[in-house]
């Protein structure tokens, strides 16, 4: 005796698995942490790690000139910088590049970028890179046509210098 399996239900059978496998992720929210981790509160007491926020608003955002901030005393004084490209347009879209970049001693270690505000879809964070180094930690970001108010763009990054560097 023979059974036949259907192509479509074992199809079905297998979107489904894959949905149910998918929508805790889907459904998580935010990816930016409330909390600093824990296991950095110790390298924070020791002045080795150091927490970063930078908001770019959408009246900066929307701006279509380049632009630069300094973080954590500059670029002299253990800090870095943090660049806003120009925007570019190709077709009815804008892309901009926002590019953190620390001095010699610390690193990079982590960053999140996180969109709040505005309407939905006028912009879309479409890839966020950390240098091997740790040098530069690069975001950017696309607004699609003219999608309506863009909204605030807040950056979370994580520094470490370390305190006993080998020679």
């Amino acid at each position: 005796m023979t059974t036949t399996i259907h192509r479509s239900g074992l199809a079905l059978a297998a979107l489904l698995l894959a949905l149910a496998a998918l929508a805790p992720a889907a459904l998580a929210g935010s990816t930016m942490p409330a909390a600093n981790p824990t296991d950095l509160a110790s390298l924070m007491k020791a002045g080795a790690a150091h927490v970063y926020t930078k908001s770019i608003t959408p009246a900066q955002l929307g701006d279509a000139t380049a632009q630069s901030w300094t973080y954590g005393g500059g670029m002299t004084n253990g800090g870095g910088q943090i660049s806003l490209s120009k925007m570019t347009t190709s077709k009815f879209a804008g892309y901009r590049t926002i590019t953190v970049t620390s001095l010699a001693a610390p690193v990079i270690i982590t960053g999140n970028a996180t969109l709040s505000g505005g309407n939905f879809g006028s912009t879309i964070i479409r890839s966020i890179a950390l240098a091997k180094n740790g040098k530069t930690w690069t975001v950017k970001v696309e607004m699609p046509g003219e999608e309506g108010t863009p909204p605030t763009l807040t950056l979370k990054y994580y520094t470490y210098t370390d305190p006993n560097p080998v020679s």
